[in-house]
């Protein structure tokens, strides 16, 4: 995902020294981020109450400080990974999460426009970069998701219509036995392959 989004050495020195001049900023881009998701009853009824939400302020700023560290390895993808699979398991639209990272972008490339002025540019450029890779990491939960309900919903269609056919079945036995007919079943060498209780009586 780094080499596709060009995300360089360079990018991650950019970040990381944006970072040191972006930090008082962040609390307030939190701030923000939660009090756009309040104006949206889907988004917001994920959350238990007004503690949660302050608690996920805090752990925001930790990821923003984490987003602009520098530092992009293999335990830093893990780290987005588990994010994009909480918002799944808390059952977040995807919609939302696209929507609320343009907040953090916009905020962001706000900021590097104000504090480097003219030589703002390639900044901009390694928080687009950065933001494209999280949001990758992050939808891979969302498809995982997807895959594996789509499974689960195939292993109970074979589970029902297994059981319909054991259903069936039962009835068509039961339909041969309880009938007060005779029935024998012959093979092509007329061997009898199948008999009901009223041949067996007659």
């Amino acid at each position: 995902i780094k080499r596709y989004v060009r995300l360089g050495e360079q990018d991650a020195q950019l970040l990381r020294a944006f970072g040191q001049v972006a930090a008082p900023e962040l609390p307030r881009i939190a701030s923000e981020f939660y009090d756009r998701i309040r104006e949206h009853e889907e988004a917001h009824a994920v959350f238990t109450g007004e503690e949660q939400i302050q608690r996920l302020r805090r752990s925001l700023v930790a990821w923003l400080e984490r987003v602009l560290g520098g530092t992009y390895d293999e335990q830093y993808h893990e780290q987005t990974a588990i994010i994009g699979r909480v918002h799944v398991r808390i059952g977040l639209p995807q919609r939302y999460m696209l929507t609320a990272m343009a907040l953090i972008r916009v905020e962001l490339l706000r900021i590097a426009d104000r504090v480097l002025g003219n030589q703002a540019a390639p900044t901009r450029e390694a928080i687009v970069r950065i933001l494209d890779l999280e949001l990758a990491v992050m939808l891979e939960a969302y498809k995982d998701s997807y895959v594996q309900r789509i499974e689960l919903s195939a292993k109970q269609e074979r589970g029902d219509l297994g059981g319909a056919l054991a259903q069936t079945e039962q009835r068509y036995v039961s339909a041969v036995e309880l009938a007060g007919a005779i029935i024998v079943g012959l093979d092509r060498n007329g061997n009898i392959q199948l008999f009901n209780r009223e041949a067996e009586r007659v």
